[in-house]
């Protein structure tokens, strides 16, 4: 949360697999999270304590300035970031699936 509100884009990244990083360059993610993210949104204002589908895969509510939303990370055998989802809630309290 702190290194997206930052806008440290290499923070972001620093914990993702190698297919991620890849799939995910530097100005990628500076576009996505400044543009899709923090544009639409607003900045993360709290991120609430996880929920684990599997042991791999957590989903976290992100309360933004302007809206909530569902944040999904999935993590490799290794522990890194192998993907990310970001599902906006129609009115903030919608349950997460």
């Amino acid at each position: 949360m702190k290194a997206i509100n930052a806008a440290d884009y290499e923070g972001i990244r620093k914990d993702f697999n190698k297919e991620m990083l890849e799939a995910f360059p530097v100005e990628r993610c500076r576009m996505f999270f400044s543009k899709e993210i923090s544009g639409k949104f607003g900045k993360i204002n709290k991120l609430d304590p996880a929920q684990f589908k599997s042991a791999a895969e957590a989903v976290f509510v992100a309360r933004c300035e302007r809206s909530t939303l569902d944040f999904t990370l999935v993590l490799d055998a290794q522990g890194q970031v192998a993907g990310m989802l970001f599902r906006p809630r129609i009115d903030g309290t919608l349950p997460i699936d």
